[in-house]
């Protein structure tokens, strides 16, 4: 689809949709720490710093988690309120057209009159919570940068693990992978964040 052809609401929309399968990256991530982690601490003393970034890679998860709920809150709530301008503006062109009739009365032009200023309040809520969700969008750009540098943690402490951390060697390939699609994820609701102003 081509994104400049794309509806307001289309473009919260994916937004809302990209934090979802951020969340499922998130979930993923947790589990294969927490094995990873264990595992780590059965081999002993060789891997005890993967353990340490297992645990780090755990606590970015929980963190990517609390973000991406904050992001898919203000983007239900943005959905529900550009949904609501779209229909309020919808309104206005039927008072307006309504209003330059000739048959048109005073409480008609008032109607037209509190539409107009309704509309104009909830663009300004749409605004700042724009801004907010472009905040907290920002913040899930900064844990992706995280999320690069405990992945390469990880790989070093797997490498320094010797043969006894193969499984632990893909669990760092798999956290890797995941946080490049978190980031790419993320880059992408940017940009449809960006196309809504």
């Amino acid at each position: 689809m081509d994104r400049a052809c794309e509806t307001p609401l289309e473009r919260v929309v994916a937004v809302y949709e990209g934090a979802k399968a951020i969340l499922s990256d998130s979930h993923h991530v947790n589990l294969r720490a927490l094995d990873a982690m264990v595992r780590s601490l059965r081999a002993g003393a060789e891997l005890r710093g993967f353990a340490e970034v297992s645990t780090q890679m755990r606590q970015w998860s929980h963190e990517l988690h609390a973000a991406v709920k904050q992001v898919t809150g203000f983007s239900a709530e943005q959905v529900t309120m550009v949904s609501a301008f779209e229909k309020r503006r919808r309104m206005i062109k039927l008072l307006a057209a309504a209003a330059e009739e000739p048959a048109a009365n005073r409480l008609l032009s008032q109607a037209l009159a509190q539409a107009k200023l309704e509309t104009e309040q909830a663009d300004a809520a749409l605004t700042r919570l724009k801004r907010s969700v472009r905040s907290s969008l920002e913040d899930l750009q900064q844990l992706g940068l995280m999320a690069c540098v405990l992945s390469t943690s990880a790989l070093i402490e797997a490498a320094a693990g010797g043969s006894s951390a193969d499984d632990l060697t893909i669990v760092s390939r798999d956290f890797a992978q995941r946080s490049e699609k978190v980031t790419e994820n993320v880059r992408q609701m940017l940009a449809s964040e960006r196309q809504a102003e």
